[in-house]
C-alpha cells in the first residue's frame, strides 16, 4: 500500500482462541523492532466475524480467549480494507491502548 510492504497472516479461530506457532511470533515480532509493520487477520467461522491485530503483539495474545484480546478492527472485510486503508496509506497512529476494543461493526463477512 502506498509503495510500503505491510504482512497480514491469517489465522482461524478455533474454540474461540488464536493459536501461534513459536516461529510466527518471533518473526512478527523482530520484524516490528525493525520498525515493520505487521497484521493477523483472525476469521470466527461460528460468529462471521473478522478481527485483525498488531502481528508485534503476538506475544500477548498467544492462546488468549479471542474476548481477552486488543483487537484493531472487529468486523466485516470492509471494515478491515477501510482500516488498513486509513492506516497505511496515511500514516496514522494506531488506536490508544483498549480503543480497538470499543464496540466494532456487527460481523457479516458477506458485506
Amino acid at each position: 500500500m502506498n509503495g510500503n510492504v505491510y504482512f497480514i497472516e491469517l489465522k482461524i479461530i478455533k474454540n474461540n482462541r488464536i493459536i501461534l506457532q513459536k516461529s510466527q511470533i518471533a518473526w512478527h515480532i523482530k520484524y516490528d523492532r525493525s520498525n515493520g509493520i505487521s497484521f493477523f487477520l483472525a476469521s470466527s467461522p461460528k460468529e462471521r466475524c473478522l478481527f485483525l491485530f498488531e502481528g508485534g503483539k503476538s506475544l500477548e495474545f498467544q492462546g488468549s480467549r479471542i474476548e481477552d484480546i486488543e483487537y484493531l478492527v472487529r468486523g466485516s472485510i470492509k471494515d478491515v480494507v477501510a482500516y488498513l486503508q486509513e492506516r497505511c496509506c496515511k500514516n496514522v497512529t494506531p488506536p490508544s491502548a483498549g480503543e480497538g476494543r470499543a464496540g466494532g461493526s456487527p460481523c457479516d463477512l458477506a458485506t
